[in-house]
């Protein structure tokens, strides 16, 4: 069993984390149990992410999240053209 973790309204809202998530953290790193955390949007990758939960009111705990548990849209979105884009294909970011 693991968690699958989005973040934008389940770990933190813009005024800081929501209640309950450093204590959610702080059992899954004591037990073990595998986690990831997941955003669906482009705006951070998951260095911006990780310097957010260093942030207060955003701080999730003493040491940074390590990046292998943190999943953005952007870095999903990165490695789907670099698998699937011809090399030399341009590529159109557009912003709505």
């Amino acid at each position: 069993v693991g968690y699958l973790i989005d973040l934008d309204g389940t770990m933190y809202m813009p005024q800081g984390l929501v209640e309950g998530a450093q204590d959610f953290f702080r059992w899954l790193r004591a037990s073990g149990t595998p986690y990831a955390f997941l955003s669906n949007t482009g705006v951070k990758g998951p260095l911006g992410v990780q310097a957010k939960f260093l942030t207060p009111p955003f701080r999730l705990w003493e040491e940074p999240v390590s990046l292998r548990h943190i999943h953005t849209a952007a870095v999903a979105t990165a490695q789907y053209l670099q698998d699937n884009a011809p090399n030399g294909s341009p590529v159109y970011v557009l912003e709505g």
